[in-house]
């Protein structure tokens, strides 16, 4: 019985489903108030107002420019802390709190219990 309740249920939903579809689809092949391709916006826009590529391309150059820039200022912001973080460390070895050995791992000094 649960079966036959489950698929009477999946009959009625893809029938409603596929009578949507149809209906759509019917309501788009006779719809009578579409756009030609010729008086479309795209087109109307380049007739009236021509794009001149120079300048297109110059918009573009100075956008990169302008991005190289600020990338330029991001690595020289990165590089200056990376010197600090070096300095911080050669410090830190020079006072004999640490100690970093030939595979790269660092010893810290131990204080012990006092």
């Amino acid at each position: 019985m649960k079966h036959a309740t489950a698929i009477l249920a999946s009959i009625v939903i893809t029938g409603v489903v596929a009578l949507g579809i149809l209906f759509l689809g019917a309501n788009a092949l006779t719809n009578k108030n579409t756009v030609p391709l010729q008086s479309s916006p795209s087109t109307i826009i380049g007739v009236n107002q021509p794009i001149d590529p120079t300048q297109s391309l110059q918009s573009q150059l100075d956008q990169y420019k302008t991005q190289l820039t600020d990338t330029q200022a991001q690595l020289d912001q990165a590089n200056q802390m990376l010197a600090q973080y070096q300095s911080l460390i050669d410090s830190l070895q020079q006072a004999g709190l640490i100690r970093i050995q030939s595979d790269g791992s660092i010893l810290i000094r131990s204080f012990g219990n006092r």
